[in-house]
């Protein structure tokens, strides 16, 4: 298992038959616990070894939360055309809701995801203020949906098992 953090180059994944899995979603800043890097653990403790997991993780060290946010050649476009793409070659795509974050751009990714043939697997507690917009377009739309992290882990790790197994990988 391989994590490709922001802003590496995606080049290499365009014709690959690895597994190729991106992580969103919403972040509490007053939790010590981030919710991604505890996801990001269950799955080394399954996919150590393996060499065709490739984890996009859109979330820099680097990043400076006061960029200017437009679309002229900044580090912030730079940054944002990087996620387009990495959920674009995704064959999973883990979304988390927190439940007390308004979570707008987590709520633009699903919408840009929540297609027909959706790799969506979603995790939207309650208490999320639009859960039940949520909800109807999971049911309608037939995207897996999780009832905790825990779940959210389990099924992912389902989904690459399968993916492994009908690649032969």
């Amino acid at each position: 298992m391989q994590i490709v953090e922001a802003p590496n180059s995606l080049e290499s994944f365009f014709n690959s038959k690895a597994i190729k899995l991106y992580i969103t979603g919403s972040i509490s800043l007053d939790k010590s616990e981030n919710w991604i890097m505890v996801f990001i653990e269950g799955l080394r403790k399954c996919f150590l070894k393996d060499k065709n997991l490739f984890i996009f993780h859109p979330i820099r060290k680097d990043w400076n939360p006061e960029l200017e946010r437009n679309e002229y050649g900044s580090e912030f476009r730079k940054q944002f055309i990087w996620e387009l793409e990495a959920q674009g070659l995704a064959d999973i795509v883990v979304m988390h809701f927190e439940h007390d974050a308004l979570a707008p751009i987590t709520l633009m990714e699903f919408g840009l995801n929540a297609g027909k043939d959706s790799r969506l697997i979603v995790h939207c507690p309650k208490g999320f203020w639009k859960k039940g917009n949520i909800d109807i377009i999971c049911i309608r739309n037939e995207i897996k949906q999780a009832e905790t992290l825990d779940d959210l882990l389990k099924l992912t790790i389902e989904d690459i098992r399968y993916l492994k197994k009908c690649r032969k990988l």
